[in-house]
Order: structure tokens, then sequence, then C-alpha cells
């Protein structure tokens, strides 16, 4: 259901069948959309991520498969894309199999692996990349662009973890098969690249943490798992380690609520606006969903309250 600017709903807007996809051997996990809505991407419990292209004129919903990715060993879990400057796009999905694979386009339609991130014991089931996070300056349209990549991931483990990419000088030379005009048969495989964990945030679930929301508003990191629990938790500048140094910073948590679904497990957790008649941008709230059948919506001060 939607809202107009004052809060009101549009229960006159209507949905409609749109679509179905095939290909899939068991059920599908997640999906998500590139941010340039160019891709699709799907993953199920048959171990592939299938990336589906809309090849449909406009207002024409029409997709074809361009590759189906299988390094996985287990389920795939979650899929998320992030836009990746000088790059195109990069997807990130997370496996039974407790690891999480990066996968790039070589901008000639072949799809591959570029990392395998491994560190957690458990399950991953949910992926966050870092946002663009909105400047203090009240307007909204600006944004501070994160100088790093940073992926997070929650796990069965019941670990949170903040993944940085290495950077990778590049060669002195490049050598002649870097030339466009040779064919991708011709070329070595891409570089693989090195993603490191720099952070682990405060433990504070009992039980496998199913989902995390980066606030693009804030900055802000919610949680859920299987233990009912709400965190939130806050990156905070701990000072330099010496003159000139680079600042370190921490995790801290700042609001926590137990029981957020009576005994249910919580399965899923957003950041909106709040959009209610009168409050509209007041403030960040979280949703959740979860094993009760119901969606809940929560301010940080009634978390923080609790």
């Amino acid at each position: 259901m939607g809202g107009d600017e004052d809060g009101s709903s549009d229960e006159g807007d209507d949905w409609e069948f749109s679509v179905v996809l095939e290909g899939h051997d068991s059920e599908i996990k997640n999906v998500a959309f590139s941010p340039s809505g160019q891709w699709l991407a799907s993953c199920s419990r048959d171990k592939s991520i299938w990336i589906w292209e809309e090849i449909g004129e406009e207002g024409e919903d029409e997709f074809e498969t361009v590759a189906v990715l299988q390094e996985h060993t287990a389920d795939v879990k979650c899929v998320s894309w992030r836009k990746d400057d000088g790059n195109g796009e990069v997807l990130a999905s997370a496996s039974y199999d407790d690891t999480i694979i990066l996968w790039r386009e070589d901008g000639e339609g072949e799809w591959g692996a570029v990392a395998t991130i491994e560190g957690h014991e458990g399950t991953v089931w949910s992926l966050e990349w870092e946002p663009s996070v909105c400047m203090t300056t009240g307007d909204e349209n600006e944004s501070s662009i994160p100088p790093t990549q940073r992926l997070m991931s929650a796990s069965a483990d019941m670990t949170i973890r903040v993944w940085s990419r290495v950077p990778t000088p590049p060669p002195p030379n490049k050598p002649s098969y870097f030339n466009p005009g040779i064919p991708s048969t011709m070329r070595p495989a891409p570089e693989n690249e090195t993603w490191e964990c720099t952070a682990v945030l405060p433990k504070v679930h009992d039980l496998p943490i199913y989902s995390i929301s980066w606030s693009q508003k804030s900055g802000r990191v919610a949680s859920t798992g299987g233990d009912g629990r709400v965190a939130i938790y806050e990156e905070r500048s701990k000072g330099r380690t010496s003159v000139g140094g680079p600042i370190e910073k921490e995790w801290v948590v700042i609001a926590m609520i137990d029981g957020a679904h009576g005994p249910y497990e919580i399965n899923h957790v957003t950041w909106c606006t709040r959009f209610d008649s009168g409050r509209k941008g007041d403030e960040e709230m979280i949703v959740t969903t979860g094993d009760d059948g119901f969606a809940k919506a929560w301010t940080i001060n009634e978390i923080m309250a609790s």
C-alpha cells in the first residue's frame, strides 16, 4: 500500500500480475534488482544464481537469462547489488556453505566470480552494502560516498561482520592482451579481489541472525534473528592512533528490544522514513516481520525506551 505526502493511502492503486520467470529447480530464496535496473538476480535452494536481463520495450515486462552462476556448494540464501564506481555493478551472494561470493560482468556479457569471502562459521543469511549516507546539512539530496567498498554480513554463527576490499595496485605496464579489440577467450581470467574482515559488531544475539539493514539516512544498522531480538548499532569515532594517522572507529549498540514479536522468530528488518499523518520525515523507523504473521513498525525512541 502506497502513501501520499500527507500520509493518506493510495488504496485506488491496483497491482496486476506481470510475468513469470522459470528456471530454478527448487525454492527461490531471494531476488534483487541491480541499481541500474538492467539486471535481476535470483538465488535458490538449487545452489544457483540466475541473472535475468530486461529486454522488453517500454511498458513490456520481458526478461531473458544471461547467466547461471554455480560456484556455491549449498543453498544460496541472499543476493545484493552495488553500483561499483568505474566497474559497472557488482553482485554479492551468501550461502548455506558459510561463504560470500562476489560476481562481476566483464563488459562482454560474461559473468564470473572475482572473490570468495570466508570467515563465518555458519550459514550467511543476510548481506548489506554500505550505502551513500545523507549529509547532516538537512538536505537529504546531499550524500557522502563511502571512500572504500564495505559489505556487511550476518550469519547463523551469531556474528555480524564488515568486509572491506584490499586495494590492488594496477600493473606498471599493461600487456597487449588488455586491448579491447582482442577476443575475451584470448585474455587471462579477471584478477581475483581480496577482501578482509575489518570489524565485528558487538555480539547481542543468542540465535542465528537472519536479517540486517544499513540505513542510508543515518548509517545505523538494525539486526534481527531467531531469538526475537531487535538491535540497533552505530559506528562512532574513537580518535586517531597517532598524529596524522587514520581515525579509528568502533560499532556500539544504541538500542535493543527483546521479544519484539513475542516468542516468535523475526525474519526481516528494514529502515524506512515516517509517512504517517503529521509526522512525515520526522525520523527514521524500522519495520520487522515475524513468524507471528505480523509486520511491526518501530521508532528508535520506542526501542530505546523498552
